[in-house]
């Protein structure tokens, strides 16, 4: 059981995350309480294209690459992500099939929010509801342009 400073602690890095800067201190301590923490090591793959989402991870510390594989079955880099950033947002908000693999470039603690826990909690909150629809919109675009450019460059 985490105490009262551990559990403030936990808020006020949460409250970092450009996604949740908006939520007060008392809400980032009671949804810091819920998250789970995920420790991977480097080369692990944490979530695969394809399969079903139903969580966003948040990363605490280490770097991860998200890359999808294109129609020839070669891995395309669509970015590199590091503390403070956070990945799964598509999956999280429409339920859709996870668009890449995210794959642990070093050691990495992350912090688990499930889809339920963002509905019962932060689905309210207008800001972070925009901010994973912006997020979630740049990264889709970003991905079909990286594919269509990958397609005018074989023919």
């Amino acid at each position: 059981m985490q105490t009262r400073g551990e559990m403030v602690v936990v808020g006020d890095r949460l409250r970092q995350f450009t996604l949740f800067s908006g939520l007060s201190a008392p809400e980032a301590t009671t949804l810091g309480t819920f998250l789970e923490r995920v420790v991977v090591q480097a080369g692990d793959v944490i979530v695969r294209q394809w399969d079903e989402g139903d969580c966003l991870f948040l990363i605490e510390s280490g770097e991860a690459a998200a890359q999808f594989t294109d129609a020839s079955g070669k891995p395309v880099r669509l970015r590199t992500m590091g503390a403070g950033d956070y990945f799964g947002e598509i999956a999280l908000i429409t339920g859709a099939a996870r668009t890449a693999d995210v794959i642990a470039l070093t050691p990495m603690t992350l912090l688990k929010l499930t889809r339920q826990l963002y509905t019962r909690y932060l689905s309210h909150a207008a800001e972070v509801e925009q901010e994973l629809a912006r997020t979630a919109a740049k990264r889709a675009t970003d991905s079909i342009r990286k594919g269509k450019s990958l397609d005018n460059d074989t023919g």
